[in-house]
Protein backbone atom coordinates (compact mmCIF):
# COMPACT_ATOMS: atom_id res chain seq x y z
CA UNK A 1 0.00 0.00 0.00
CA UNK A 2 1.19 3.76 -0.79
CA UNK A 3 0.25 7.42 0.00
CA UNK A 4 -1.22 8.92 -2.43
CA UNK A 5 0.64 12.17 -3.24
CA UNK A 6 -2.12 14.34 -1.53
CA UNK A 7 -2.73 11.85 0.90
CA UNK A 8 -5.15 8.90 1.20
CA UNK A 9 -4.39 5.25 0.59
CA UNK A 10 -3.81 3.91 -2.73
CA UNK A 11 -2.77 0.42 -4.36
CA UNK A 12 0.04 1.31 -6.79
CA UNK A 13 2.19 -1.04 -8.76
CA UNK A 14 6.39 -1.25 -7.89
CA UNK A 15 7.62 -1.39 -11.54
CA UNK A 16 11.02 -2.05 -9.80
CA UNK A 17 9.88 -6.00 -9.22
CA UNK A 18 9.00 -8.98 -10.93
CA UNK A 19 6.31 -9.87 -8.61
CA UNK A 20 2.70 -8.57 -8.42
CA UNK A 21 1.03 -6.72 -6.09
CA UNK A 22 -2.20 -6.14 -7.41
CA UNK A 23 -3.53 -9.40 -10.13
CA UNK A 24 -2.37 -12.19 -11.36
CA UNK A 25 -3.60 -13.45 -14.31
CA UNK A 26 -3.77 -16.50 -16.65
CA UNK A 27 -4.25 -16.32 -20.21
CA UNK A 28 -5.32 -19.42 -23.20
CA UNK A 29 -5.25 -22.80 -21.89
CA UNK A 30 -7.27 -26.23 -21.94
CA UNK A 31 -10.96 -26.73 -20.65
CA UNK A 32 -12.38 -30.38 -20.10
CA UNK A 33 -13.15 -30.54 -23.91
CA UNK A 34 -11.58 -27.44 -25.79
CA UNK A 35 -8.56 -24.88 -26.24
CA UNK A 36 -9.63 -21.62 -23.57
CA UNK A 37 -9.35 -18.04 -25.64
CA UNK A 38 -9.65 -15.79 -22.23
CA UNK A 39 -7.70 -14.05 -20.12
CA UNK A 40 -8.62 -14.14 -16.46
CA UNK A 41 -8.03 -11.39 -14.06
CA UNK A 42 -7.03 -12.80 -10.16
CA UNK A 43 -7.00 -10.04 -7.38
CA UNK A 44 -4.22 -10.48 -4.92
CA UNK A 45 -5.67 -8.10 -2.63
CA UNK A 46 -8.73 -9.35 -2.54
CA UNK A 47 -10.04 -13.08 -2.14
CA UNK A 48 -13.00 -13.84 -4.47
CA UNK A 49 -13.30 -14.79 -7.94
CA UNK A 50 -11.81 -14.18 -11.23
CA UNK A 51 -13.41 -11.92 -13.66
CA UNK A 52 -12.86 -12.15 -17.42
CA UNK A 53 -10.33 -9.51 -18.60
CA UNK A 54 -10.36 -9.92 -22.62
CA UNK A 55 -9.31 -12.75 -25.53
CA UNK A 56 -6.35 -13.99 -26.31
CA UNK A 57 -5.63 -13.75 -30.35
CA UNK A 58 -5.28 -17.58 -30.48
CA UNK A 59 -6.60 -20.01 -28.23
CA UNK A 60 -4.06 -22.74 -27.70
CA UNK A 61 -3.36 -24.68 -24.39
CA UNK A 62 0.59 -25.11 -23.01
CA UNK A 63 1.50 -21.57 -23.54
CA UNK A 64 4.02 -20.12 -20.91
CA UNK A 65 3.74 -16.48 -19.29
CA UNK A 66 6.04 -13.03 -18.85
CA UNK A 67 5.41 -10.03 -17.35
CA UNK A 68 6.48 -6.26 -17.86
CA UNK A 69 5.86 -3.66 -15.54
CA UNK A 70 2.98 -2.78 -17.45
CA UNK A 71 2.17 -5.75 -19.80
CA UNK A 72 1.20 -9.75 -19.82
CA UNK A 73 2.10 -12.17 -22.50
CA UNK A 74 1.80 -15.46 -23.34
CA UNK A 75 4.09 -17.35 -25.79
CA UNK A 76 4.07 -20.70 -27.94
CA UNK A 77 1.43 -23.12 -27.11
CA UNK A 78 -0.52 -26.10 -28.85
CA UNK A 79 -3.59 -23.97 -31.10
CA UNK A 80 -5.40 -27.81 -31.96
CA UNK A 81 -2.69 -29.67 -33.35
CA UNK A 82 -0.36 -27.53 -34.38
CA UNK A 83 2.43 -25.63 -31.85
CA UNK A 84 2.16 -21.77 -32.63
CA UNK A 85 5.14 -19.20 -32.04
CA UNK A 86 2.37 -16.26 -31.40
CA UNK A 87 3.30 -13.99 -28.38
CA UNK A 88 0.24 -12.32 -27.38
CA UNK A 89 0.13 -9.28 -25.03
CA UNK A 90 -2.22 -7.64 -23.26
CA UNK A 91 -2.41 -4.43 -20.73
CA UNK A 92 -2.55 -4.83 -16.89
CA UNK A 93 -4.67 -1.81 -16.40
CA UNK A 94 -7.27 -2.30 -18.12
CA UNK A 95 -9.65 -4.69 -19.74
CA UNK A 96 -8.75 -5.55 -23.05
CA UNK A 97 -7.83 -7.99 -25.96
CA UNK A 98 -4.48 -9.17 -26.76
CA UNK A 99 -2.74 -7.94 -29.90
CA UNK A 100 0.31 -9.87 -31.26
CA UNK A 101 3.54 -9.28 -30.20
CA UNK A 102 5.84 -11.08 -32.83
CA UNK A 103 7.19 -14.73 -32.61
CA UNK A 104 9.39 -17.06 -30.61
CA UNK A 105 11.78 -18.46 -32.88
CA UNK A 106 10.38 -22.04 -33.15
CA UNK A 107 7.12 -23.09 -32.43
CA UNK A 108 6.65 -25.24 -29.18
CA UNK A 109 4.73 -25.72 -26.17
CA UNK A 110 4.83 -26.41 -22.63
CA UNK A 111 7.98 -24.99 -22.15
CA UNK A 112 8.70 -22.29 -19.43
CA UNK A 113 8.68 -18.58 -19.33
CA UNK A 114 10.73 -16.28 -17.37
CA UNK A 115 11.21 -12.56 -17.42
CA UNK A 116 13.70 -9.61 -16.71
CA UNK A 117 12.67 -6.12 -15.77
CA UNK A 118 13.09 -5.42 -20.48
CA UNK A 119 12.97 -8.82 -21.85
CA UNK A 120 10.73 -11.80 -21.80
CA UNK A 121 12.21 -15.81 -22.24
CA UNK A 122 10.75 -18.88 -23.32
CA UNK A 123 12.56 -21.98 -22.59
CA UNK A 124 12.41 -25.69 -23.16
CA UNK A 125 9.47 -27.32 -24.73
CA UNK A 126 8.11 -29.52 -27.13
CA UNK A 127 7.87 -30.80 -30.03
CA UNK A 128 10.86 -32.49 -30.15
CA UNK A 129 12.66 -32.09 -27.27
CA UNK A 130 13.77 -28.64 -27.09
CA UNK A 131 16.47 -27.02 -24.81
CA UNK A 132 17.05 -23.26 -27.16
CA UNK A 133 16.37 -20.12 -24.97
CA UNK A 134 15.08 -17.26 -26.82
CA UNK A 135 14.41 -13.74 -25.98
CA UNK A 136 11.92 -11.08 -27.01
CA UNK A 137 11.96 -7.27 -26.22
CA UNK A 138 8.84 -6.26 -24.13
CA UNK A 139 9.11 -2.85 -25.89
CA UNK A 140 9.15 -3.94 -29.11
CA UNK A 141 7.41 -6.67 -31.58
CA UNK A 142 10.30 -8.46 -33.47
CA UNK A 143 10.56 -12.26 -33.57
CA UNK A 144 12.74 -13.47 -30.50
CA UNK A 145 16.41 -14.26 -30.54
CA UNK A 146 18.49 -16.96 -29.73
CA UNK A 147 19.76 -16.89 -26.07
CA UNK A 148 21.97 -19.98 -25.61
CA UNK A 149 20.40 -23.60 -24.19
CA UNK A 150 19.78 -25.72 -21.03
CA UNK A 151 21.78 -27.84 -19.72
CA UNK A 152 19.04 -30.31 -20.18
CA UNK A 153 16.15 -30.29 -22.86
CA UNK A 154 13.21 -30.23 -20.74
CA UNK A 155 8.87 -29.83 -21.10
CA UNK A 156 5.75 -30.10 -19.79
CA UNK A 157 6.10 -27.20 -17.52
CA UNK A 158 9.29 -27.67 -15.62
CA UNK A 159 9.16 -24.89 -13.05
CA UNK A 160 10.42 -22.17 -14.83
CA UNK A 161 11.27 -19.36 -12.00
CA UNK A 162 13.00 -15.31 -12.13
CA UNK A 163 15.38 -13.61 -10.12
CA UNK A 164 16.25 -10.05 -10.99
CA UNK A 165 19.36 -11.35 -13.14
CA UNK A 166 18.85 -14.76 -13.91
CA UNK A 167 16.09 -17.58 -15.17
CA UNK A 168 15.96 -21.01 -13.59
CA UNK A 169 13.98 -23.96 -14.60
CA UNK A 170 13.13 -26.71 -12.55
CA UNK A 171 11.72 -30.87 -13.12
CA UNK A 172 10.01 -31.59 -16.20
CA UNK A 173 10.52 -34.33 -18.44
CA UNK A 174 13.77 -34.93 -20.36
CA UNK A 175 11.96 -36.57 -23.44
CA UNK A 176 8.91 -36.36 -25.68
CA UNK A 177 5.95 -37.73 -23.51
CA UNK A 178 5.22 -39.59 -20.55
CA UNK A 179 9.54 -40.48 -20.26
CA UNK A 180 12.27 -40.08 -18.17
CA UNK A 181 11.97 -36.84 -16.06
CA UNK A 182 13.98 -34.71 -13.98
CA UNK A 183 14.62 -32.84 -10.57
CA UNK A 184 17.66 -30.87 -11.65
CA UNK A 185 17.27 -26.76 -11.81
CA UNK A 186 18.85 -25.07 -14.55
CA UNK A 187 20.23 -21.68 -14.13
CA UNK A 188 20.82 -18.70 -17.01
CA UNK A 189 21.67 -15.30 -17.20
CA UNK A 190 19.66 -12.88 -18.68
CA UNK A 191 22.17 -10.09 -19.25
CA UNK A 192 23.72 -11.99 -21.78
CA UNK A 193 24.41 -15.58 -23.54
CA UNK A 194 26.90 -17.84 -21.35
CA UNK A 195 26.67 -21.55 -20.53
CA UNK A 196 23.88 -22.73 -18.01
CA UNK A 197 25.06 -23.86 -15.13
CA UNK A 198 23.27 -27.15 -12.32
CA UNK A 199 21.81 -25.09 -9.35
CA UNK A 200 20.92 -28.36 -7.40
CA UNK A 201 17.85 -30.65 -7.46
CA UNK A 202 14.50 -29.99 -6.37
CA UNK A 203 13.46 -32.81 -3.60
CA UNK A 204 10.98 -35.08 -5.79
CA UNK A 205 11.29 -35.77 -10.01
CA UNK A 206 7.92 -34.20 -11.22
CA UNK A 207 6.21 -32.93 -14.24
CA UNK A 208 3.61 -30.56 -14.58
CA UNK A 209 4.72 -28.15 -11.99
CA UNK A 210 3.65 -24.62 -11.44
CA UNK A 211 6.85 -22.42 -10.57
CA UNK A 212 6.07 -19.03 -8.18
CA UNK A 213 9.52 -16.09 -7.12
CA UNK A 214 9.53 -14.05 -4.59
CA UNK A 215 12.89 -11.74 -4.55
CA UNK A 216 14.94 -13.93 -3.65
CA UNK A 217 13.98 -17.53 -3.79
CA UNK A 218 12.41 -19.98 -6.27
CA UNK A 219 8.92 -22.25 -5.38
CA UNK A 220 8.34 -25.54 -7.23
CA UNK A 221 4.55 -26.14 -6.79
CA UNK A 222 2.75 -29.56 -7.09
CA UNK A 223 3.08 -31.52 -10.16
CA UNK A 224 2.60 -34.84 -11.28
CA UNK A 225 4.98 -37.48 -9.66
CA UNK A 226 3.52 -40.33 -11.73
CA UNK A 227 4.92 -42.46 -14.69
CA UNK A 228 2.37 -40.96 -16.62
CA UNK A 229 1.75 -36.84 -17.05
CA UNK A 230 -1.72 -37.45 -17.20
CA UNK A 231 -2.60 -38.44 -13.79
CA UNK A 232 -1.97 -38.04 -10.28
CA UNK A 233 -0.81 -35.25 -8.73
CA UNK A 234 1.26 -33.91 -5.51
CA UNK A 235 0.58 -31.12 -2.96
CA UNK A 236 4.60 -30.32 -2.09
CA UNK A 237 6.00 -27.05 -1.96
CA UNK A 238 9.58 -27.20 -2.34
CA UNK A 239 11.93 -24.09 -1.96
CA UNK A 240 15.48 -22.91 -3.11
CA UNK A 241 17.53 -20.05 -2.74
CA UNK A 242 18.69 -17.99 -5.79
CA UNK A 243 21.90 -16.98 -4.63
CA UNK A 244 23.43 -20.40 -4.09
CA UNK A 245 22.59 -23.75 -5.23
CA UNK A 246 21.95 -26.84 -3.55
CA UNK A 247 19.74 -25.16 -1.08
CA UNK A 248 15.93 -27.26 -1.56
CA UNK A 249 13.73 -27.07 1.23
CA UNK A 250 10.59 -27.99 1.66
CA UNK A 251 8.15 -25.20 2.20
CA UNK A 252 4.63 -27.08 3.42
CA UNK A 253 1.90 -28.18 1.12
CA UNK A 254 -0.66 -26.65 -1.27
CA UNK A 255 -4.33 -26.88 0.13
CA UNK A 256 -5.06 -29.54 -2.92
CA UNK A 257 -2.87 -31.59 -4.68
CA UNK A 258 -2.53 -30.62 -8.76
CA UNK A 259 -0.84 -30.60 -11.75
CA UNK A 260 -0.15 -28.15 -15.02
CA UNK A 261 -1.83 -25.27 -12.63
CA UNK A 262 -0.34 -21.97 -13.34
CA UNK A 263 2.08 -20.07 -10.40
CA UNK A 264 1.77 -16.51 -10.03
CA UNK A 265 4.10 -14.16 -8.13
CA UNK A 266 3.00 -12.15 -5.10
CA UNK A 267 5.34 -9.54 -3.00
CA UNK A 268 5.10 -11.74 0.18
CA UNK A 269 2.36 -14.64 -1.10
CA UNK A 270 2.53 -17.26 -3.55
CA UNK A 271 -0.57 -18.43 -5.68
CA UNK A 272 -1.61 -22.15 -7.32
CA UNK A 273 -4.04 -21.45 -9.58
CA UNK A 274 -6.39 -24.03 -11.11
CA UNK A 275 -4.76 -26.82 -13.43
CA UNK A 276 -5.72 -30.61 -13.09
CA UNK A 277 -6.60 -32.78 -10.49
CA UNK A 278 -5.36 -36.39 -9.16
CA UNK A 279 -7.68 -37.67 -11.28
CA UNK A 280 -8.04 -37.58 -14.91
CA UNK A 281 -9.67 -34.79 -16.77
CA UNK A 282 -11.01 -33.04 -13.71
CA UNK A 283 -10.25 -29.84 -13.99
CA UNK A 284 -9.75 -27.20 -11.09
CA UNK A 285 -11.04 -23.64 -10.46
CA UNK A 286 -9.38 -23.06 -6.81
CA UNK A 287 -6.50 -20.68 -5.99
CA UNK A 288 -4.24 -21.57 -3.62
CA UNK A 289 -2.19 -19.23 -1.74
CA UNK A 290 0.75 -19.54 0.80
CA UNK A 291 3.12 -17.00 2.38
CA UNK A 292 6.77 -16.69 1.41
CA UNK A 293 7.55 -16.45 5.20
CA UNK A 294 6.67 -20.08 6.49
CA UNK A 295 6.00 -23.12 5.96
CA UNK A 296 2.19 -23.79 6.57
CA UNK A 297 0.24 -25.47 4.14
CA UNK A 298 -1.43 -23.02 1.57
CA UNK A 299 -5.18 -21.70 2.22
CA UNK A 300 -7.77 -21.47 -0.30
CA UNK A 301 -8.16 -17.89 -1.82
CA UNK A 302 -11.19 -18.12 -4.32
CA UNK A 303 -11.48 -19.68 -7.95
CA UNK A 304 -11.33 -18.89 -11.26
CA UNK A 305 -14.17 -18.93 -12.80
CA UNK A 306 -13.37 -21.57 -15.58
CA UNK A 307 -11.74 -24.57 -14.70
CA UNK A 308 -9.08 -24.59 -17.18
CA UNK A 309 -5.15 -26.16 -17.51
CA UNK A 310 -2.04 -25.49 -18.89
CA UNK A 311 -2.30 -21.86 -18.87
CA UNK A 312 0.19 -19.25 -18.86
CA UNK A 313 0.49 -16.71 -15.77
CA UNK A 314 1.43 -13.01 -15.16
CA UNK A 315 1.34 -10.84 -12.67
CA UNK A 316 1.41 -6.88 -11.61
Amino acid sequence: IWVNIGGGLGYVHDTSTFQGEIAGFTSSGHTEFNNYSKTNRISLINEGTSTEHGSVTVGRYGPVGQSSSTHGYASGGYASSTTSNVIDRFTFATTNNSTDHGDISIGRAHASGHSSSTHGFTSGGYPPDRNHIDKFAFSSNTTAASHGTLILARQNQSGGTSSLTHGFNSGGNVSYGAGPRTKAIDKFTFASIVATSDHGDISLVRTGTNAVSSTTDGYSCSGSTLESNDFGGTAAIDKYSFASANTISGHGDLAIARRTGVGISGTTHGFSVGGSGVTAGVRLTQTDKFSYASNTTAADFGDIHKGVTISAGSQY
